[in-house]
Order: structure tokens, then C-alpha cells, then sequence
């Protein structure tokens, strides 16, 4: 048996990290050990496969540790200490001042299009869309390469669920889809989920999952084969609603990413992937996180007192609702944090689920109720 200490070496040099388990489990003798997905450079340890890199994309920032030292230099001020909250997201505590929020991107990512980000969120706060304000007036620095933004941190809690809050966020998404902005916005796609692309469309998204899906094959176990073949098919198959109108989106208009605090307004948060994009794709997304029919009638009852969508965008509706379930179910199977028998399964009721979602927000866009 190793001792603890060559263990560690072991698992650093291998690019594994020890998870935290019970003093009982320890005693016993159990490591349970994750991928740390930290880069090994351009030497022959380098990681070569397309989910390899993906994963090292998504999971991993460099320099995290001195984030706290970056940020006092940048910015003049004494941070006490820095607390992951998400992938790339921290929360910043400074001594003797309220705390921030900064979110680290991957190198691979143009600072440019951060700033972007914050253009959007510029524009829209003074035309009283509840946007998380800047502390500073240059909220993008770069860290090792790495694009970061800061913003303050919001107190308060998570929105929850339930009829009345899907009709606030149904406003507020109908809000949005109506502000004006110009050409040059128009040409700066959003929509994505930051976790699987950013800076993309939903068209986008389905072009990085067909990339991902291929050499993933080789995770799906004797037996699986057709609800892989599923799975690839519902990709080819989905639809991005990209001749549809567009608007100026938020990628997750949805509770989680409400924060409420007493007697005000609820702040949106998260406004990664921020950009233009078919509007009755991010109305899917917001549809799809409601639980009943009731928070569905509720949001459609007040997105359409600002939006009044076409025809074709109600006949594709389920496919908007869907599409983010699926791209969640995919990037599971992709990155392996599910097998592929529960992937499907999922899928298969997210699918069903979708269909009713629309049906039910087609009742109440007519005025009826179900």
C-alpha cells in the first residue's frame, strides 16, 4: 500500500485529484480519486483526445490560486480570501468593502467577446433591466491568458419555482427580446450554454455536440448501441429555429439564475453567452424549467404582453423546449458524468416532457386553460 504522500505525488503526476471522503472510509484504506483535467502542456503527456480536451476546457481554469493576488493588483484593493462557487466562478470577500463575483474563462476565449458581455449589460441597466452592476468601471482583466470579469455579488436568495415568479421572469424575458440595439450587436451570436460553447447559437451548440458525440462512441457498452444511434439521430434531427426572428437573448432566463432580495427587484445573473439569437429559443429554455402548467400558462400570460410571436415560431415551439434538454443529455454522456443507458432514459422523458410544455404554452397563448 502506498503512504499518503507518495500517493499524492502519484495522483498530481497523473493529473488526478483526491476527493474527500469520510475519516471512517480513510481509515479503511479507500481513495476515491476524480480527473483534475489540468493541461500537460505540448509534451508526450499532452492529452490528445477531442473529450480530453473538452473536459480540460471546461473544467479547468490555470492560476486560480492567485486570483486573489491578480485582483489586488489590478484593481487597488485587499482581498481577504476567494471562494470557488462554480466552475470559474468565484466569490471575492475584500476586507473592509463589500464582496464581488469573478468569473474566469478559458484562455481559448477572446477577451473581446467578454467585453461584449459587458457592453450588453452597460446598455441595458439604464434602461432599468435588473442586470448585476460592475464595481469598477474596467471590469475585464486577464489572468494568464484567461479573460475575467468582475461584478458585485448579489445578496439575496434563489428564486424559487411557482406560478407568480415564471410570470415575472416571462416579463422580463419579453422585456428583453423588445430592447433595441444595433447592427453591430446583431452580428454577435448568443444562446449557448457556457458549460458545452460560448460565444455560438443553439446551431452552434448542435455543431460542437455532433463534434463530441463521434468519439464518444467508444463509451457506449455492448447492448447500447441503439440508444447511442438515438441519441445521434435526436441531434441531426434538432432543429435551432435558426430563420426565425431574433432578439437580444439571455442563454438561462431561469430561477437559478434569479437572485431576490426584500423589497426589490430580482437581479439576473450569469449573462455568459449573452448575445442574438432566435427569441422563441430562449422563451424554450425558459419554459422548460417550469415544473407545472400553471408557471407555463403564467410565463407565456406575460411574455406575450411584450412579444407577440409568429406562427411558424408557435409550430416550432417544441423544439425550442427541447433543445436544452438535450444538449444538458448529451454533454452528461460526452463528458461522462452519466452512463448512457440513464442518458437515454432521461432524454426520453425530457423529450415527452418538452412536447407537453408546448402544448400547454400554446393553450395559454390562445387564452385557454388546461
Amino acid at each position: 500500500m502506498a503512504a499518503p504522500q507518495q500517493l499524492s505525488v502519484l495522483l498530481e503526476k497523473t493529473r488526478w485529484r483526491a476527493v474527500k471522503i469520510s475519516e471512517k472510509s480513510q481509515r479503511a484504506g479507500f481513495v476515491v480519486a476524480l480527473p483534475a483535467w489540468v493541461p500537460a502542456g505540448d509534451g508526450p503527456a499532452a492529452t490528445k483526445s477531442a473529450l480530453g480536451c473538452f473536459c480540460e476546457w471546461v473544467f479547468h481554469r490555470d492560476a486560480t490560486a492567485s486570483l486573489g493576488e491578480h485582483l489586488s493588483g489590478a484593481y487597488g484593493i485587499a482581498v481577504e480570501r476567494v471562494e470557488e462557487l462554480d466552475v470559474g466562478t468565484f466569490k471575492v470577500q475584500i476586507k473592509s468593502g463589500s464582496p464581488w463575483v469573478a468569473r474566469v474563462f478559458p484562455s481559448t476565449r477572446p477577451e473581446a467577446d467578454v467585453q461584449r458581455e459587458v457592453d450588453v449589460m452597460h446598455h441595458l441597466d439604464p434602461v432599468g433591466f435588473p442586470v448585476e452592476k460592475f464595481p469598477v468601471a474596467r471590469p475585464v482583466s486577464v489572468l494568464e491568458g484567461q479573460p475575467v470579469v468582475v461584478t458585485e455579488f448579489v445578496h439575496g436568495s434563489e428564486m424559487k419555482s411557482g406560478a407568480a415568479n415564471f410570470g415575472r421572469i416571462g416579463r422580463l424575458l419579453g422585456e428583453l427580446h423588445t430592447v433595441q440595439v444595433d447592427e453591430g450587436w446583431q452580428r454577435h451570436p448568443g444562446g449557448a450554454w457556457h458549460h458545452l460553447a460560448l460565444d455560438t447559437s443553439p446551431a452552434g451548440e448542435l455543431m460542437v455536440l455532433r463534434s463530441l458525440l463521434s468519439p464518444a462512441r467508444h463509451r457506449v457498452t455492448v447492448g447500447e448501441e441503439n440508444l447511442y444511434d438515438k441519441l445521434v439521430a435526436a441531434v441531426e434531427a434538432a432543429d435551432a429555429c435558426a430563420d426565425l426572428p431574433h432578439a437580444l437573448g439571455h442563454p438561462d432566463l431561469v430561477p437559478r439564475n434569479m437572485i431576490v432580495r426584500p423589497g426589490k427587484s430580482p437581479t439576473v445573473i450569469d449573462w455568459a453567452g449573452v448575445g442574438w439569437y432566435p427569441r422563441v429559443m430562449s422563451l424554450g429554455s425558459t419554459l422548460w424549467a417550469a415544473r407545472d402548467a400553471r408557471s407555463v400558462s403564467s410565463a407565456v400570460g406575460a411574455y406575450r404582453e411584450k412579444v407577440t410571436l409568429s406562427a411558424a415560431e408557435m409550430d416550432r415551439l417544441a423544439t425550442a423546449v427541447a433543445h436544452r434538454p438535450l444538449v444538458l443529455a448529451c454533454w452528461s454522456f460526452i463528458t461522462g458524468r452519466e452512463d448512457l443507458a440513464w442518458v437515454a432514459k432521461c432524454w426520453e422523458n425530457q423529450l415527452a416532457r418538452s412536447l407537453k410544455i408546448a402544448d400547454q404554452a400554446r393553450v395559454a397563448w390562445s387564452g385557454g386553460d388546461r
